[in-house]
């Protein structure tokens, strides 16, 4: 099993948004950046500044571009909300449940 933090969708939205260019890449690249799980935190938790954070418009604003590039690539997610203990809840169901389904 492999988790990663982030993949290839979510850089390419960021690009778009940050530096409002597209990333020129080779389709091959979006073909292996297949996931069997695709799960999305939602934006929902307490917005906190650190200082090195988005602001809270820019961020619900990256988060509409995430959104809106995985609806253009037909990507199903598992939307994960709630506080970090539920969040964590269930994201280990769900993962229970991808495993119990592969085997």
């Amino acid at each position: 099993m492999l988790i990663i933090d982030t993949d290839i969708h979510i850089t390419q939205s960021c690009a778009s948004y940050i530096f409002g260019k597209k990333l020129e890449l080779p389709n091959d690249i979006y073909l292996t950046n297949k996931v069997d799980l695709y799960l999305y935190l939602n934006n929902d938790d307490a917005f906190v500044q650190d200082g090195t954070r988005l602001s809270q418009l820019e961020r619900n604003l990256l988060d509409q571009s995430h959104r809106n590039l995985l609806a253009k690539c037909n990507i199903h997610f598992h939307e994960i909300t709630g506080n970090w203990n539920d969040r964590f809840e269930k994201v280990v169901t769900l993962i229970k449940q991808h495993c119990s389904n592969t085997n």
